[in-house]
């Protein structure tokens, strides 16, 4: 069993070098996800461990606490009127989909709506809905939104600002990775959202608002946060699992493929003429896929991160604040 799970390792790595030498966007998580999926074939191979995708998120928290700066606050209140169009526009067109799924409602809802999969696969439970088909659904559209942004936006790879400034605190950047390790041991009891991608940006926020910056973080850092993140997500690609729901599986890879097209290629560009932003950057904030990979995106391409993790924290909370009132009270 070591062995195996040994090569899955083996082969996320190759496959993330072999990218990444030729210079693809998203090279290793796009190299990690190939290695994870086809570890995932082995017939005895274990799904991905929650372990393996906290280490990653810690990782792109603390990379994003060391992009903010103390006009951060500032930005977020400027563009909000943006975010919030955008969030409305992409549970409305999850809704809008979700007839498509042919499932109950209240499944084909939260699966559909583009939140996190954890919470809204939680969810499901809580509210007596079909788990397994939402985390599927879920599931396929990171895979969707990380192999398909790259084709439709300008994403070449960026080189990352790793440097060392003279006025950052390494100090910073280490509580940052600690805290945000321990704070989540009992936020995640709480419903909180994210909280391996959330604590170390929070921490990240706080220290810059007192006036010390936080290190970026080491090019190591940047590379093994979306390798671990894709070979997490490769891993729960199994054959056997999309076999057990092909309907589910087929209806959400075409509302995914719909939302994304809608979400990056319409919803997007105007966003960023209307705000004067970065198009790429806005793409990956808009984008429906998830927290840690779109902000790993980010890292990867050399796009905003404040700015993308602002768009999808936003979303992923309104979200999940909304959806339990709109579902409850039809129940």
């Amino acid at each position: 069993m070591a062995a195996r799970q040994l090569l899955g390792a083996l082969l996320s790595v190759a496959f993330g070098a072999a990218l990444a030498s030729v210079e693809v966007p998203l090279a290793w998580m796009l190299g990690a996800l190939a290695g994870g999926a086809m570890a995932a074939s082995f017939s005895t191979m274990p799904p991905g461990t929650r372990g393996i995708r906290r280490a990653g998120q810690l990782l792109i928290g603390a990379a994003a606490a060391g992009a903010l700066t103390p006009d951060t606050p500032q930005q977020i209140t400027a563009m909000l009127p943006l975010m919030r169009a955008a969030e409305l526009l992409a549970n409305m067109s999850g809704i809008l989909l979700a007839r498509l799924a042919r499932v109950d409602r209240t499944t084909a809802l939260l699966a559909s709506l583009p939140a996190g999969m954890a919470e809204m696969t939680l969810l499901a439970k809580d509210l007596g809905a079909r788990g397994e088909v939402v985390a599927v659904v879920h599931m396929l559209r990171v895979v969707q939104v990380v192999v398909l942004v790259p084709l439709l936006v300008n994403l070449a790879p960026g080189e990352s600002l790793t440097e060392i400034r003279a006025e950052s605190s390494i100090a910073a950047l280490l509580v940052c990775l600690g805290g945000g390790w321990l704070v989540p041991q009992g936020a995640s009891q709480v419903g909180f959202l994210n909280p391996y991608v959330v604590a170390p940006m929070i921490l990240g926020a706080l220290l810059v608002a007192w006036g010390i910056p936080v290190a970026p973080l080491p090019t190591a850092g940047l590379v093994l946060a979306p390798l671990l993140i894709g070979h997490e997500l490769g891993l729960r690609l199994r054959a056997d699992l999309l076999a057990r729901l092909p309907r589910a599986a087929l209806a959400g890879a075409a509302c995914s493929l719909v939302l994304t097209l809608v979400m990056v290629q319409g919803a997007a560009p105007a966003i960023a003429a209307l705000g004067g932003l970065a198009p790429g950057a806005v793409a990956l904030g808009v984008a429906p896929g998830g927290l840690g990979e779109m902000i790993a995106a980010a890292k990867s391409s050399g796009a905003s991160v404040g700015l993308v993790a602002e768009f999808q924290i936003l979303r992923s909370v309104l979200t999940n604040m909304v959806v339990p009132q709109v579902i409850l009270p039809r129940r």
